[in-house]
C-alpha cells in the first residue's frame, strides 16, 4: 500500500462525532519521490468503471469518506465548495465513499447536504482504499496531472479555506 502509515495520528479525530469542533490545520504530508496512482477501478454514479487514467492531464483531489464518518460528514461541503472553485483550473475533486450501502445511501446524503458540485463514486469492496492503505478516514490525496500520487493529508480540513485551496493550487 503507497500511503500505509500516513493516518496513524487519525485515531483520535476517528472518534469525534460530525458536531465537535474540529482542527483546521492541514497536515500534507507529501511523498518524497511521487509514485505512480494505482489502476484499481471504482464506480460512479450511473454504476460505470471508472480508472484514475480518466482524468489524466488533470489535478485530483481524492478524498476517501464515507456517510457514518463524523468527521467526513463535516468535511464534504467545504470539498463541495472546492469542487466549484478549481473547477476551471484544470482541478477535479474524487470524493470516494467507501459505503457498503451503495448509491442510494450516497445520494441520500448528498441530497441531505445539499451537494451539488461533487460527483459520486464508489469504492465498495474497498480495493481502491486497500491499494492507498487507507487505515482512516477521511484521507485525502493529492494526484498530479501526470497521474503521480504527490501525497496525502490525513483527516478533517476546511479545502475551501484559504489555507486549503493554496495548498491545492500548490501541489496541482
Amino acid at each position: 500500500a503507497i500511503l500505509a502509515g500516513l493516518a496513524a495520528w487519525w485515531l483520535l479525530n476517528d472518534r469525534m462525532s460530525a458536531d465537535q469542533p474540529m482542527p483546521t490545520a492541514l497536515h500534507f504530508t507529501p511523498l518524497s519521490k511521487p509514485l505512480p496512482v494505482p489502476d484499481v477501478p471504482f464506480i460512479d454514479a450511473n454504476g460505470l468503471e471508472r480508472r484514475f487514467v480518466d482524468w489524466r492531464g488533470k489535478g485530483i483531489v481524492l478524498n476517501f469518506w464515507a456517510t457514518w464518518c463524523g468527521p467526513c460528514v463535516r468535511e464534504m461541503p467545504s470539498l463541495d465548495r472546492l469542487a466549484d472553485r478549481v473547477a476551471d483550473e484544470g482541478i477535479v475533486v474524487i470524493p470516494l465513499s467507501g459505503d457498503r450501502g451503495g448509491i442510494a445511501v450516497v445520494k441520500a446524503f448528498y441530497e441531505r447536504q445539499g451537494l451539488k458540485k461533487l460527483g459520486i463514486y464508489l469504492d465498495p469492496k474497498r480495493a481502491v482504499g486497500a491499494e492507498f492503505g487507507v487505515e482512516f478516514l477521511p484521507l485525502t490525496v493529492f494526484i498530479g496531472r501526470d497521474g503521480l500520487v504527490l501525497g496525502s493529508h490525513s483527516g478533517f480540513a476546511e479545502w475551501d479555506s484559504p489555507e486549503g485551496l493554496a495548498l491545492v493550487r500548490r501541489y496541482l
